[in-house]
């Protein structure tokens, strides 16, 4: 049997070499045969309790397996030199066999098709994400120079379908947590519906504030330019019907997560299957406090949820946009635009997240204000560069946002 031999060629090069176990990810779990499985976790709690072995220490530490051990020894290749092709081989074997059980439970009808989505997932190991050389990361450094010269300036990430955003940004970037925080009333739905308008990739949305048919009538609303409260009292016209077949020419490859006060594990379910069968390129969430995490006090809660959006970020290779409460104490202030430390269980929010971005428009608290028709996005922590504020259009009769017309055409 192929898989045997391969575990047998890997045990005999680690007995002569210890040091081989720190330079693979080879597991007991990993070994079709129980009993190269018992001596290789062997090996590795002797290792870990600082000793060193030999073939007789093995014996000493597995009698019952003497014998194994003195034929691996003495009549097994081993070649330490060839042993990463052997350990590859031995998980590969394990990941097949892992799959084929899986599949027989589905067609046996022991699990769902989440449950199969989930388990064949959690078969990616990822050894070959997680550990690099020096070397290999500052290779993956000059390629990431490379393309960035090659754009020459240009967009890199996904766009978030506003000029003066992306330019400080660079769009939305693989692996980034974005939270955008504001207090209510102040868009944030609808600024992250306008960057899902403009993403143009396949998309994920979890919405725990509104149901899908108002997500709908707010993009046609938006992308007709109709007025919102025409669609909502059902003043149906030619400019109307217009707005419905632009929106839904515009948004393809979009699903939608409707409900009020989702789990993490919910959310995280979904992300990973949207992500395995229609290849999501981002996901935006409506919003983080309405998110049921893990904890027995609020802090904790919130915090698990973050750190689930950070993994699934990472995980799935992808920009999680996710929304956030402001909390109350920014309406004592005289100056009322929101920092970071403002944001509900900030300090959680603030560990994982790559970028912070609040909204403030300041017709909100004043009618009369200057600054009408406009609002600010404030970059309150970026891991990769820029920090300050942008300025963007805003119109309430459309609840839409865009660029101001000295940076492109809006309204």
């Amino acid at each position: 049997m192929a898989a045997e031999l391969h575990e047998t060629e890997l045990v005999a090069a680690a007995i002569r070499d210890s040091d081989l176990l720190w330079q693979v990810e080879v597991t007991p779990k990993h070994f079709v045969s129980e009993v190269l499985g018992e001596i290789w976790g062997a090996m590795q709690g002797l290792q870990s309790s600082g000793e060193r072995y030999d073939a007789v220490t093995l014996m000493d530490a597995l009698p019952s397996h003497a014998d194994r051990i003195i034929t691996i020894a003495n009549e097994s290749l081993g070649s330490e030199a060839v042993a990463p092709v052997y350990a590859r081989k031995v998980i590969q074997s394990w990941v097949d066999r892992s799959a084929g059980d899986v599949y027989t439970k589905a067609l046996a009808g022991d699990l769902s098709k989440d449950d199969v989505i989930r388990a064949l997932m959690a078969l990616d190991t990822g050894r070959d994400r997680f550990e690099r050389t020096i070397s290999q990361a500052l290779k993956e450094a000059l390629n990431d120079m490379e393309e960035a010269a090659e754009a020459s300036g240009g967009l890199r990430g996904i766009t978030t379908g506003l000029v003066e955003l992306d330019k400080h940004l660079g769009g939305w970037h693989d692996h980034d947590l974005v939270v955008i925080g504001a207090r209510p009333a102040m868009g944030k739905t609808a600024l992250m519906l306008h960057h899902a308008q403009r993403c143009g990739v396949p998309l994920g949305m979890i919405t725990s504030e509104q149901p899908s048919y108002q997500i709908a009538q707010r993009h046609m609303s938006s992308l007709g330019r109709v007025p919102l409260s025409n669609l909502r009292q059902g003043k149906i016209g030619a400019q109307e019907m217009q707005a419905v077949k632009i929106a839904k020419g515009s948004l393809k490859d979009y699903w939608i997560l409707e409900k009020s006060s989702p789990t993490i594990d919910e959310v995280e379910k979904t992300a990973r299957r949207w992500h395995h069968r229609h290849g999501i390129k981002i996901l935006f969430v409506d919003y983080i406090q309405r998110i049921r995490g893990r904890g027995d006090r609020r802090h904790e809660q919130v915090g698990d949820v973050v750190r689930g959006l950070k993994t699934l970020a990472r995980d799935l290779s992808i920009p999680v946009v996710a929304l956030a409460q402001v909390g109350r104490d920014v309406e004592k202030r005289t100056n009322r635009r929101p920092t970071m430390a403002d944001l509900s269980d900030s300090s959680e929010i603030e560990k994982e997240a790559d970028q912070v971005i609040t909204l403030y428009r300041d017709e909100v608290y004043d009618q009369d204000s200057m600054a009408k028709g406009s609002a600010e996005l404030g970059i309150c922590k970026n891991r990769h560069g820029y920090v300050g504020t942008v300025k963007v259009g805003w119109s309430g009769e459309f609840v839409s946002f865009g660029d101001l017309p000295e940076y492109g055409n809006y309204g």
